[in-house]
């Protein structure tokens, strides 16, 4: 009876086993099929997340687009619909060139102005200056100006005369022969048919 109580043990008990087993089979496929969905939960998630990223970036570079067309007083739709081929940096670049373009314009613009008012800052104190002289003086440098003016004019018209003239008779030429007898006779032949030439 021992015997047959400790057989019908062994079946209750490897049932139980059997059962334990199957239910921790049970288990493991239940968590390998949470982790799986949680894996695809998450790839889901990563493809949201990553089509999150694409559209934020796509916005970003719209957001980047329009910020660089009002840098350059653009449209920014033709910027970037003009510069789709090209890389960020190539954006940027193009970018940079034409703010450095508007700063240039910008800077030749207030150096002219700078310029003009300081011409007539001087034009002003000449005339103060002038006014404050007195009739003699007025007169002194009336004619000393005259006299400038004169020299100036009659060097300029010297110098034209002297252009025309070269023009139609051509250049004169002093070439100095004083080194012959430092030159040998091969190279005093060469000279002599370089000048002849």
């Amino acid at each position: 009876m021992a015997t047959d109580a400790a057989v019908a043990v062994q079946p209750a008990a490897m049932d139980v086993a059997a059962h334990a087993s199957a239910e921790q089979q049970q288990q493991r496929d239940q968590s390998l099929n949470d982790d799986s969905n949680d894996r695809n939960g998450n790839k889901t998630g990563n493809t949201t997340t990553t089509s999150n990223i694409h559209s934020t970036n796509t916005t970003s570079s719209n957001h980047n687009a329009d910020t660089i067309a009002d840098t350059n007083g653009t449209d920014g739709a033709a910027l970037a619909a003009g510069d789709e081929g090209l890389s960020k940096s190539q954006r940027k670049k193009l970018a940079r060139q034409a703010r450095w373009e508007e700063k240039k314009a910008a800077k030749k613009l207030a150096e002219k102005q700078k310029a003009a008012e300081k011409k007539a800052e001087h034009q002003q104190q000449r005339q103060q200056w002038f006014a404050g002289l007195s009739e003699e003086e007025r007169a002194r440098y009336k004619q000393q100006a005259a006299e400038k003016r004169e020299l100036r004019q009659s060097a300029k018209q010297e110098q034209r005369e002297r252009l025309a003239a070269a023009q139609n008779s051509g250049q004169h030429l002093v070439i100095d022969l004083d080194l012959g007898h430092l030159m040998t006779h091969k190279e005093i032949r060469s000279m002599v048919h370089q000048l002849r030439s």
